[in-house]
């Protein structure tokens, strides 16, 4: 396999696991704010407040008579603040420096083939 089709392998995999990452972790702080909106009584719907910067992740529960309380939860903003901005600048620094590595090791002949 040239160098050109393992980066292409190598994108395919990174883009892959980290799309398959950002649908886990919407996934998994969508049933954090129903676990919090089912362990108050009388509040019937939620909302979800996040920012990538600072990290923040909140959810804001609300009912027809009771005042909205704000659940913060620091170790899920943490996290997906890891998935959104640091896994795709280590993934590419990662593959960029094995690339190079393995077109170092080539030699003449392997790469006039």
């Amino acid at each position: 396999m040239t160098l050109v089709g393992l980066g292409f392998v190598a994108v395919l995999i990174g883009v892959t696991s980290w799309t398959l990452g950002l649908i886990g972790i919407s996934q998994y702080a969508e049933d954090i704010c129903f676990d919090d909106l089912d362990a108050a009584s009388g509040y019937r719907s939620y909302r979800m407040e996040t920012s990538s910067w600072p990290p923040r992740f909140d959810c804001r529960l609300a009912g027809p008579e009771l005042a909205p309380v704000v659940v913060h939860h620091p170790f899920l903003a943490v996290v997906r603040f890891a998935i959104v901005a640091v896994y795709p600048v280590v993934f590419t620094v990662t593959v960029l420096t094995l690339g190079a590595m393995l077109a170092r090791r080539r030699t003449p002949e392997q790469v006039n083939r």
